[in-house]
This record gives C-alpha cells, sequence and structure tokens, in this order.
C-alpha cells in the first residue's frame, strides 16, 4: 500500500487556531492520506512547562484531525533549535513512511529558505569566524548566527532571523543531513507572531494564549475560555475546559519554583557545570542567585544577561531538574531509539500498520513497568518518565500528583 503521510513538528501548547491553519492549509496543497504530528512532551523547547501534559494536548491535535501523535524525546524537545529540529526529523525519517513535512514560517518562502539553509552549511568557515566576532560582543547564539549571516549577505531580508524562520532552517538543514526523501513544505504564519501577546481577529500565537490564561487562571475556566472563543477551536476548548474543571492545568513554570530553589540551594556548584550550556563560569552565577531569588520568574530575571537569554537560562533549570548532563547530550547526538506513540485517531490502523512495518526504530506503544529495554533506549526513555513524574506534581487534582502515569496511560482511538 503506497500513502502519502504529512508530517508537522508541533507543542500545540495549545492547539489553536493558527495551527488548524496549518494543519488545513498543508491537507490542500498536499492532499495526504494521513497525518502525523511529532510533538513536545511535558516540558517544551523555550525551557517551560506545557500548558496542559501531552495526553490532554494529543487529544485536541487528534480532535482537529491528526491522525497519530509521536512523543519528541525530552532529550530533543527541550533543546536548541538545531537540536530540537534534529531529533524531531531524525525520529520522521525512522518512521519509513513520511511523505512531507509541513512547518510554519514567517516568511512563507521555501526556495529563500533552502537557499539560507545550504549557506550555512557550506559556508562553515567563514560563517563560524564571523560568529565568533559576534559572540565575542556578548551576543547569545542564535543573534549571533543571524548576525554572522546578514553581515555575509546583507541582502537577506533581516525578517528571516524570526523564531519561525529559525526553526525552519533547522528543519531544512536536517533533512539534508540525513540524506531525507522528506519533501518540505512551508506555511506562511497568519496573523501573530512567535512571540505576539495580542489576540489578532481569529488568530493569536500560543504565547499570547498561555499568558491570557495565566492572568485568569484564578477564575473560572469557562470564563477563561470564553475570552479565547475566537483564536482556539471548539474542540480545544472544549477539552481544556474539561481538564481544567479536573484540575489538570493550567501549569506554569511558577509551580515548580519550590522544586528548583530547594535543590539548587543544596546542590554544590560543580554539579551544575554538567548541565548542557553553563560555560564560563554561569554555575557560579546561578548558584549565587539561586539564593536571593524567591521563585522561578525571579530566579530567570536575575540570571539571564545579554548573552544568557531568557530561554537559555530556562532550558538550563529544566536540565537541573531532570539531572540532564551533558554527557546524555553526547549519548544522542547522532540517533534516536525509539518511535513512541501518543495517540491515533480511530481511522489510523493502516498507517499504524505501515508504521510497522517500516520503522527502522522499535515502536513503543505501551510502557511497560519492567521493561527490558536496550540501555540507550532505557536511558533516552527514563527522561520522558522522569519529565512526567516531575510535572505531574503540579496538578492541583491529588490523583494526578501519583508517579507513572506513562505506565497507566494507553494509546486510543479518537471519536470517528
Amino acid at each position: 500500500m503506497i500513502l502519502q503521510v504529512l508530517a508537522i513538528i508541533a507543542e500545540y501548547n495549545p492547539f489553536h487556531n493558527g495551527h488548524f491553519y496549518q494543519l488545513q492549509e498543508s491537507l490542500r496543497k498536499i492532499k495526504a492520506d494521513y497525518t502525523i504530528a511529532i510533538m513536545s512532551g511535558n516540558f517544551l523547547q523555550r525551557g517551560e512547562p506545557a500548558l496542559v501534559d501531552k495526553w490532554i494536548r494529543t487529544k485536541m491535535a487528534l480532535a482537529a484531525g491528526i491522525d497519530l501523535v509521536l512523543e519528541l524525546p525530552f532529550v530533543y524537545a527541550v533543546r536548541s533549535a538545531q537540536d530540537f529540529a534534529y531529533g524531531a526529523v531524525n525520529i520522521l525519517e525512522a518512521t519509513g513512511v513520511v511523505n512531507y513535512l509541513s512547518f510554519g514560517s514567517e516568511i512563507g518562502d521555501l526556495s529563500l529558505l533552502q537557499k539560507v539553509s545550504s549557506l550555512i552549511q557550506e559556508e562553515n568557515e567563514q560563517l563560524n569566524k564571523q560568529i565568533k566576532e559576534e559572540l565575542s560582543l556578548g551576543l547569545p547564539y542564535p543573534q549571533a548566527q543571524s548576525q554572522a549571516l546578514q553581515k555575509i549577505h546583507p541582502h537577506f531580508d533581516p525578517n528571516i532571523w524570526q523564531p519561525n524562520n529559525i526553526l525552519a532552517l533547522e528543519y531544512l538543514k536536517s533533512l539534508k543531513k540525513l540524506n531525507s526523501s522528506i519533501q518540505p513544505l512551508t506555511i506562511n504564519r497568519k496573523s501573530a507572531n512567535y512571540h505576539d501577546l495580542e489576540i489578532m481577529g481569529n488568530f493569536a500565537s500560543a504565547s499570547g494564549i498561555r499568558e491570557i490564561i495565566k492572568a485568569q487562571q484564578n477564575t473560572s475556566p469557562d470564563k477563561i475560555l470564553s475570552t479565547l472563543e475566537k483564536v482556539i477551536p471548539p474542540t480545544s476548548r472544549q477539552i481544556l475546559g474539561e481538564e481544567f474543571k479536573l484540575g489538570n492545568g493550567p501549569i506554569f513554570a511558577e509551580h515548580f519554583s519550590q522544586v528548583l530553589l530547594s535543590t539548587l540551594r543544596k546542590i554544590p556548584t560543580e554539579i551544575l557545570q554538567k548541565q548542557p550550556d553553563v560555560i564560563e563560569g554561569l554555575e557560579k552565577r546561578i548558584k549565587a542567585k539561586a539564593q536571593t531569588a524567591v521563585d522561578w520568574s525571579d530566579l530567570v530575571e536575575q540570571i539571564k544577561t545579554k548573552r544568557y537569554t531568557r530561554t537559555r537560562i530556562q532550558r538550563i533549570l529544566i536540565h537541573h531538574l531532570l539531572n540532564f548532563t551533558k554527557e546524555d547530550v553526547a549519548l544522542f547526538k547522532s540517533q534516536a531509539e525509539y518511535i513512541r506513540i501518543l495517540g491515533f485517531s480511530a481511522k489510523a490502523h493502516p498507517l499504524l500498520k505501515e508504521l510497522r512495518k517500516k520503522a527502522t526504530l522499535p515502536i513503543l506503544q505501551k510502557i511497560k513497568k519492567n521493561h527490558n529495554y536496550p540501555y540507550h533506549l532505557n536511558k533516552m526513555l527514563s527522561f520522558d518518565l522522569l519529565a512526567t513524574d516531575l510535572y505531574c506534581l503540579a496538578y492541583q487534582n491529588n490523583e494526578k500528583r501519583k508517579a507513572g502515569q506513562d505506565f497507566s496511560y494507553t494509546c486510543f482511538p479518537s471519536k470517528s
């Protein structure tokens, strides 16, 4: 059976109208038989906990028309754009069934994105030299890279260095690195940009939606979601409303303030040196600021500098919570270890059959407590399991705070 399968790399935090537009516009252009979303777990690329857990976000994706949701392992999900993209594309390539990869971009011009992506890969010597010069000025790496490229190629539109464009460039780089046959497709983002906090017509960014929910988190779920009626699909509103009423969210970084500050104040400074992105004595700054900070936001604000951005600091803090080290980064640098299914639609059985036939990595559907996986697979999976066990401590619902939820949740077909 030859299927046309479209993939999307996402966080769906939460699933909103912009995501629905990307899905529908991609299907209009490709007319795929099935859609796969590979989605971050309970902690996200910017170093934040998800608004609701990975299974709730899976429900929203399936209700909106996605056929199969895979989990992007923690070891890739809470990383820089380069590592996030490579981990996701690596797993999609390993499915053996994906024909197209759709991603949003502010610029919406695939040919330009491909040209810039090629230049980043081909001009290593000149580019690296210029990046080092920019870094010496105290710039964070993403900004140093964009400044370097802009100086080498001043004719490029400066808007190409917007967040989703940067991710798009990394997806293209990863496809080329893996010599993948997956065809890229970019969809121009509608209205709200990545960091916009305002509602613009029927669209708002995920960041804006989360800020609105955060500002009203002490009011009723119905009131919160009525504010977002124009920008979130009815299926997402219904699912979020039900889960909020059960005490299964919303969850924000501040919920982890006590556990974070208590561990930072206890551990020796040299332990912090083992965390990814901790360089140039940053561990001393983190340790010192943990003594005076009163919560998560205060800690991040005290640590961040022009060179060490808020996002980078937040990722370091999440890595600390899970004891994710530089050694772990090296362990999983080149290859993912599994394809983990979080959920699938009622019509996805032919797709699952093809996946099981063609996948080049083990497929995990139901995790058993006494599993006997190979070392590297078990090590990668252990971070996903721990992420869930720590994340669930933030629930208002006491029953949901118990560890081991990855063993009790099974894949489920959505209502057809």
